[in-house]
């Protein structure tokens, strides 16, 4: 049971030479094993990465043995993985812990070396996980008394010296907390999503705070279809003086402001204007100070990584992970370049704020220094167990461990050190400039804004901006000429524009992390896994960096939310978690928690068991079968939802469905077309799959004729004429053409399936490595596509950039690489050969 605390003995090792009766003196212990190691027996540490294990070895010196365990060496089994029985009126929860299949090498190293150690150590990540970790190697330690938690909040000499300085037990409450998220996860996933395999699909799946992030997407989904634009004016008027063009809009029409729905009312204020001269009656002038930001927690070094440098969640925290647990400097060796990076806390050590404001004197001067120390609020929900995310040492610019790092990870790297030197600098300043313009009872007003002094811009410039007190345009230096009270600008036009209201965005992964933040849903330490969990279920899909939910994801979302009102709840989701808390805390019992819970789970499971309609068997609609007249059942398949005929089989019609405006499903009739089998002539059926729609012979599969089609608008289509190319089927001789898989394009002899012969996509660019006569393929991987040498694997030339077959000047490579900026770069990366963009 977990409340079996570990029992560890306040007696052991260097500590049996206190004075009788004395009590124990950790520090005092630790201190001496570091003082005088070569006189004692060996010590392990045991962290979860290799990578941590390195870093820390360099610190601890040969009498430490570090080792990794590869994070959790035990979990719940998959299958009956918790003992749930009821007592008397209350149920008891028992987690039913195993070794993970994989992991007995581990272990068995784990225990060899813990035998012929006088102490150990866990070291393992300073969160709820790492707690866990540590008490499942503790327990499966053959002794317990020598067994202490260590924990550091960066790898760095002193951090690490002063852990090993004051050892702690095992925190079973954090222990019991995650043990508890872990148990109700469980539950409600593995329940739920058998509803969902009996009810709807096999391998699909429910989750806790998965299925209420995923009702966000579909929500806002919703919002965005159901949207209907408002039209409105606006009149500007376009003005010069001193050779500064700037520009005015209506404001106010004597005391009302200007109402413009449509190009009439526009029409009749420009007539009203012709002829009028603009006056400056009003001038003001004011100083705007911005201020900097925190420095990062978990959240918002998540959002900024995804604005600014285009980061998915998941792959912010893997980089965020290596730059915590060490990178390798060259001579100074494996090295922790930031604190721990799950964190909600914006707390900084005294020495490090020390440290930051003595760089930004040196460096920047005294000007750019905040008057006083920065210490910035930590929010009331947050647990506040780690500091903010920061550089370990400020001394270690960007610049100077560049060489050391590559491109992705120097960009979060250089993101996190400037923020947090930027968060000790002073306040940018602003004039903030707003000029009114008269002619009669019309008001145009006019804003800019200049920038006086840099501050904290200087280190950390906008991108966009967080502070919401700020307006985004006063971020951008606009300037307006010298005007003053009685100027008559040159006026070149009155300019009517229309505009149109917008619905709200969808969510980028960045968006959707700051919502379930605000929200109190989830923890940041979860949220890069729930959006790869949304991603990799097929319930959305990433479409111009923005997360967009799939048929799928919105059946199997409105199948939960109508089933389980109560448990896919924001508010309870949220209260949830805050009870998850309250475990950590002490507060609250977490058997208790897992109850009351539990209680309502049972009925709310019995209620969905009867009331949520199975689409494996299918749902009636309105809509009749045009060929037997039979009802069309709502079902649903691999591609998503669909009316198919109740004869099924005796009738196999179907039809497509959408949704209209207001979520309503509606029936999609099937394009109709004249075309016939080229292979054998026969009727064409139309067809869809994963991969598009397309017309296959109606004698399939005695004929497997078919024909691509395109979908223009709405639920029209065009038939796709094959794309021929001048290479010959190498079986055949025959043309070959362009074809689609789920691979990517390939060429296929045109009498297939007569004829097998196929080849690889080609792009006419010959191979630029240097004595190699292949010649370059397309090919398709999970992040986009990417371009080969035919002649793989002994060539293994490969660029993210499709080449052009245009000789480079410098070395006469038959293939170069277009820039952004339309230059082109020679495809050899030891040759620095350049064509600059034509004007």
């Amino acid at each position: 049971m977990l409340m079996s605390v570990l029992s560890m003995s306040k007696s052991s090792g260097i500590l049996q030479r206190r004075a009788p009766n004395s009590a124990p003196n950790f520090s005092s212990m630790f201190q001496l094993d570091l003082q005088r190691c070569s006189e004692m027996a060996s010590n392990l540490v045991i962290v979860e990465s290799p990578a941590k294990a390195r870093s820390i070895q360099k610190y601890l010196g040969k009498n430490y043995e570090v080792i990794a365990s590869m994070g959790h060496i035990m979990d719940l089994p998959k299958k009956e993985g918790i003992a749930i029985e009821k007592v008397g009126s209350k149920w008891v929860f028992t987690p039913r812990i195993e070794k993970i299949k994989g992991k007995d090498k581990t272990i068995k190293i784990i225990k060899a070396s813990s035998k012929k150690s006088e102490h150990i150590f866990l070291a393992t990540d300073p969160d709820r996980e790492g707690e866990v970790i540590a008490y499942h190697i503790s327990n499966i330690l053959d002794t317990k008394s020598n067994v202490k938690r260590v924990m550091f909040h960066e790898i760095t000499p002193a951090a690490v010296r002063a852990a090993f300085e004051e050892p702690k037990e095992i925190d079973i409450k954090l222990v019991e907390s995650q043990q508890a998220r872990r148990v109700l996860d469980r539950i409600v996933g593995f329940d739920v999503s058998q509803l969902l395999w009996d009810k709807v699909a096999r391998g699909l799946s429910a989750g806790r705070v998965q299925s209420v992030s995923l009702r966000m997407i579909v929500e806002r989904e919703r919002e965005i279809r159901r949207f209907v634009p408002v039209e409105s004016w606006t009149i500007h008027a376009i003005m010069e003086k001193d050779g500064v063009v700037f520009e005015a809009q209506l404001a106010s029409i004597g005391k009302n402001k200007p109402k413009l729905p449509n190009q009439e009312s526009s029409a009749q204020i420009l007539t009203q204007l012709k002829g009028k001269i603009l006056t400056v009656s009003n001038v003001e002038k004011s100083e705007k100070k911005r201020y900097a930001q925190p420095p990062f927690i978990t959240s918002t070094l998540q959002q900024e990584a995804a604005r600014r440098l285009g980061y998915p969640v998941s792959f912010t925290m893997k980089l965020a992970q290596s730059l915590y647990e060490g990178i390798d400097l060259g001579e100074e060796g494996p090295t922790g370049l930031i604190t721990y990076m799950r964190t909600d806390s914006v707390r900084v050590s005294e020495a490090a704020i020390l440290d930051a404001r003595k760089h930004i004197e040196t460096k920047l001067g005294k000007d750019f220094l905040s008057r006083e120390p920065i210490r910035y609020r930590t929010s009331k929900s947050a647990q506040d167990a780690h500091e903010a995310i920061r550089p370990t040492s400020v001394l270690r610019t960007p610049s100077s461990v560049s060489k050391y790092l590559d491109k992705k990870a120097l960009a979060l790297y250089k993101l996190i050190w400037n923020r947090f030197v930027a968060s000790q600098c002073s306040a940018a300043i602003y004039e903030s400039i707003g000029v009114d313009l008269s002619a009669d009872d019309f008001i145009f007003r006019a804003t800019g804004s200049r920038l006086l002094f840099q501050g904290f811009l200087k280190v950390y410039s906008d991108v966009e901006s967080e502070d919401k007190n700020f307006e985004a345009n006063e971020s951008i230096d606009s300037k307006l000429p010298n005007l003053k009270v009685g100027d008559q600008p040159s006026l070149e036009k009155f300019e009517p524009r229309q505009h149109f209201t917008q619905p709200p965005a969808r969510f980028s992964e960045a968006m959707l992390v700051k919502s379930l933040e605000e929200k109190g849903i989830g923890r940041p330490s979860t949220y890069a896994s729930i959006i790869s969990t949304l991603k990799d279920r097929h319930y959305t899909f990433i479409e111009k960096r923005r997360l967009v939910p799939t048929d799928l994801g919105m059946s199997v979302s409105d199948l939960l939310v109508k089933a389980f009102p109560d448990i896919f709840n924001f508010g309870f989701t949220a209260e949830m978690e805050t009870e998850l808390d309250e475990i950590e805390e002490g507060s609250i019992d977490w058997q208790k928690v897992l109850n009351n819970f539990y209680s309502e789970f049972l009925k709310d499971m019995a209620n969905a068991n009867k009331q949520m309609p199975n689409l494996k068997i299918g749902i009636p609609t309105k809509y009749k079968c045009p060929s037997c007249k039979a009802t069309l059942n709502l079902r649903y398949g691999k591609n998503g939802r669909f009316l198919a005929c109740s004869s099924y089989p005796d009738c196999n019609t179907t039809f497509e469905v959408e949704e209209d405006n207001n979520g309503e499903l509606k029936k999609l009739d099937t394009p109709k077309f004249e075309a016939k089998c080229p292979k054998c002539g026969s009727e064409m059926l139309f067809k869809r799959s994963r991969l598009g729609a397309f017309l296959a012979c109606g004698k399939y599969p005695a004929c497997r004729g078919l024909i691509p089609l395109k979908k223009i608008e709405n639920n029209n289509y065009e038939i796709v004429e094959p794309e021929k190319t001048e290479r010959k089927c190498p079986e055949c001789g025959g043309a070959m053409e362009v074809k689609q898989s789920r691979f990517g394009r390939f060429l296929a002899c045109e009498k297939y399936p007569e004829c097998k012969g196929a080849l690889p996509y080609f792009i006419n660019v010959p191979c630029p490595r240097e004595g190699c006569k292949g010649e370059l393929r397309e090919r398709v991987a999970k992040k986009g596509v990417y371009y080969t040498c035919s002649a793989y694997p002994e060539c293994k030339y490969r660029s993210n950039v499709r080449p052009v077959a245009v000789i480079c000047p410098e070395c006469s490579s038959p293939a170069m690489i277009p820039e952004k900026d339309g230059t082109l770069k020679c495809a050899r990366s030891d040759c620095k050969g350049i064509i600059e963009r034509k004007q």
